[in-house]
């Protein structure tokens, strides 16, 4: 048995190990960007791969299921992307050269409106609503080519990323291995309580990020096949970004809507009213339908909290904020009630 001495020492090193590791990766965020995106994506990959995994454990052995599990995700994803990548690059390549053509029109209606009565009344100048069109012409012509370079490398990114699936197939095969040495490194006095919260965390986070990609994807497919039924142009596209923007509680549909409702004006106000619809069908039925089903009120939060969850993201991290924002939030709300019961259980 260690004295108390050697064990104050050894907490000692291990702190400062870690703090040295940490260090050494700030310093190093440069070089270790493109490993460190690597070991995010075979974390990605172990986490789909593991379910199936489990499946295949059954009846096969632990080294097996794993590669076979993580095989299987990767092939998916690739065959995934090999599908939907050339049609999406062309359809946001479309929008781009039909900017113009819309930014006409757009111009034409606002012509239109201003000259009616209860425009000049609310005090809508043209020449206001020109430049907030001039404006979002602006914004739309410096993203939407960023947007396409983007997807680009992302594509490049992931082609050059052979160390992750060796990666997620070690974290599959031996993760309760892993699990067990990270937990080294809590403090023994704290472990326990630690796990405790850490579980508690993965299972509500993961309940709801699980549930919440299924629906994205489910209102992507949806909300695809109705504007290519309806003769949408760029249906893919506006089809995938409505499924993004499903991360976005409540603000999410109407951010996803307007570029539907911009893409289908040039075809006229019958097809837009029709694309609108799509939209409001596919919206009704992610609501009553799909999110019951699915989520079975994951998060159990008000609306009014996950507006001001919303906004606090917003603020602190933009489109990227609000997405991670009501996850992030139920990961710290189920480790305090874990934290809490603990305490009170001690009392």
């Amino acid at each position: 048995m260690l004295s108390i001495p050697a064990a104050v020492n050894r907490r000692r090193a291990r702190y400062a190990i870690m703090a040295g590791l940490a260090l050494g990766a700030i310093l190093a965020f440069g070089a270790m960007k493109r490993l460190a995106s690597q070991f995010l994506l075979a974390l990605l990959l172990a986490a789909l791969s593991v379910p199936l995994a489990k499946r295949i454990e059954k009846r096969r052995g632990r080294a097996f299921s794993a590669a076979a599990a993580v095989s299987a995700v990767v092939a998916g994803s690739l065959g995934l992307v090999g599908l939907l990548t050339p049609p999406l690059i062309s359809q946001i390549s479309l929008l781009i050269v039909q900017a113009p053509q819309l930014l006409d029109d757009l111009q034409r209606i606002v012509r239109g409106l201003t000259e009616r009565e209860w425009a000049r009344a609310l005090g809508l100048s043209e020449n206001a609503l020109r430049q907030a069109l001039a404006n979002a012409a602006q914004w739309a012509g410096s993203s939407l080519p960023g947007l396409v370079q983007g997807i680009g490398a992302g594509i490049d990114a992931m082609s050059r990323a052979f160390l992750s699936p060796v990666l997620a197939y070690y974290f599959v095969r031996d993760r309760e291995a892993f699990c067990y040495q990270l937990s080294l490194w809590i403090p023994l006095p704290y472990r326990k309580r630690a796990l405790t919260a850490l579980s508690e965390m993965r299972r509500e986070a993961g309940g709801y990020v699980r549930g919440q990609l299924l629906i994205a994807g489910l209102v992507a497919a949806l909300t695809t096949v109705g504007l290519l039924l309806v003769g949408v142009p760029a249906w893919l596209a506006l089809g995938i970004l409505m499924g993004v923007c499903e991360f976005i509680p409540y603000l999410g549909p109407l951010i996803g809507g307007i570029p539907i409702a911009l893409a289908s004006l040039s075809l006229g106000w019958g097809k837009m009213l029709w694309a609108l619809g799509v939209t409001v069908l596919v919206q009704q039925i992610e609501g009553s339908v799909l999110s019951p089903r699915l989520m079975a009120d994951a998060t159990g939060l008000h609306p009014v909290y996950v507006l001001i969850l919303l906004s606090i993201g917003g603020t602190l991290g933009g489109l990227f904020g609000m997405v991670a924002a009501v996850p992030a939030f139920v990961c710290v709300r189920g480790a305090a009630r874990v934290l809490y019961a603990a305490k009170k259980e001690e009392n």
